[in-house]
């Protein structure tokens, strides 16, 4: 196995144990959340995902590490919701404004709210 393809597979590992210790409130909260973005949106961030759970979602669920986004993101892919389409910076002061994956609804069905 070359190094390239080692490193990919570290990657995978590392997001699938990332959405293993999630917390399960806030793992399915996001699911459902990624999931309604993608249905009325063409395009999105996972910033636009984080500000529905917070906006639908009461008491707001929360895990200890939101690096397991991925997670949630990766599960989208699997179900044939989104696809990747560059990237875009974060809407996120404290991230610096650093890039962010666009995502590409493979599901959208009706006007853009965010």
């Amino acid at each position: 196995m070359t190094q390239l393809a080692l490193e990919e597979r570290w990657k995978h590992q590392g997001i699938e144990n990332g959405g293993l210790a999630a917390h399960r409130e806030w793992l399915a909260a996001m699911e459902y959340s990624i999931e309604q973005v993608a249905l009325s949106n063409r395009t999105f961030q996972v910033d636009d995902v984080t500000d529905y759970m917070h906006e639908h979602w009461k008491p707001i669920p929360t895990t200890h590490d939101a690096r397991a986004m991925g997670a949630v993101t990766s599960y989208a892919r699997r179900a044939k919701m989104i696809v990747p389409g560059g990237y875009v910076p974060s809407k996120r002061f404290n991230n610096r404004k650093g890039p962010r994956t666009l995502w590409k609804s493979l599901i959208y069905n009706g006007d853009e709210v965010i």
